[in-house]
Formats: structure tokens, C-alpha cells, sequence
């Protein structure tokens, strides 16, 4: 019984320090996109497992309704978290609409969540305001329709 308790140790300390190695390369954060009492969250990153495409470990479909609606747009369908490959720079495009018209929609990160050997830039493709995601933790507008985003990275290391 000891043998195997020890057995089942020493496998968990190695699973945990494999997890340890790719986290290094992995990462991931939290968009919170949100008007008056109504907010949604969409997810974005990379793991060196994930690939490019749809991948049904790290890819969520997005149900789209309520007063806040928004979602990454992956090889043409809805996704509310998209976990890309590690390998080279990334783009994610997104969209955002609400029937509240006139109301302000604040987009909200955390900086300390995207990497920085990346610079990460968030663009209002509406407007061309782009804003680098390491440096602001936010960004709001006065709700005129549907829009488009797009977050785009390049990895400062490899240039």
C-alpha cells in the first residue's frame, strides 16, 4: 500500500511540474465587455498544445443573447474563448453590440494577464483607436450599433 501511495505521489509531482514547463508559454485573459447592469466575457490566448483552428479542448461556442452581446469570431462561427498555437503573432477579431442604444460599453482586462515579452494591441476597428493591452486596462464607447475589434500580438523576443 505504501508502494503504491508513492507511486501515485511522485506521478502527481510529475504531472504538476510538466504543467509548470508550459505555463511559461501559455497564457490567457479575461475581456469583460459590459453595458448598464449586463456584461459578458470573452477569453483570448495561447498554449503551446492549442493549435490555430477550432480546438474542442480550449474553444468555447458562444450563445449569443441578453442586452450585451459579443463574441471571437474562429473560422467563421461565434466562440467566447479562443486559445490559439504559441508559434508567431496572433490576431483574434471580435465583435460587440447591445440594443441599448446611446449607452456607454466599457471593455475591461486585466494588463498584469498579457504577457510581456508581447506587445498586445486592442483596435476600435470603427474608429482605428488602438490601445496596447499592457499598458491600459480598458476602453469605453457610446453604443452606436454593432462593432468590430481585433487584438493583435506580436511577440517582442522573436522580432
Amino acid at each position: 500500500m505504501k508502494g503504491k501511495m508513492a507511486i501515485m505521489a511522485a506521478a502527481a509531482l510529475l504531472q504538476l511540474s510538466c504543467g509548470i514547463v508550459f505555463a511559461a508559454d501559455a497564457w490567457q485573459a479575461d475581456i469583460k465587455i459590459g453595458v448598464q447592469n449586463a456584461e459578458i466575457r470573452l477569453v483570448v490566448g495561447q498554449s503551446p498544445d492549442a493549435t490555430d483552428g477550432i480546438d474542442g479542448a480550449y474553444d468555447i461556442p458562444a450563445l449569443l443573447a441578453g442586452d450585451i452581446q459579443s463574441c471571437l469570431i474562429l473560422e467563421g462561427k461565434e466562440y467566447w474563448k479562443d486559445i490559439k498555437s504559441s508559434s508567431g503573432n496572433k490576431t483574434w477579431d471580435f465583435t460587440v453590440e447591445s440594443e441599448l442604444a446611446g449607452k456607454d460599453i466599457n471593455i475591461k482586462w486585466n494588463p498584469a494577464r498579457v504577457p510581456s515579452d508581447m506587445k498586445v494591441m486592442l483596435t476600435d476597428m470603427n474608429t482605428g483607436t488602438a490601445m496596447d493591452m499592457r499598458s491600459q486596462s480598458g476602453y469605453t464607447y457610446q453604443n452606436t450599433g454593432k462593432r468590430q475589434f481585433s487584438i493583435k500580438t506580436v511577440n517582442l523576443e522573436k522580432q
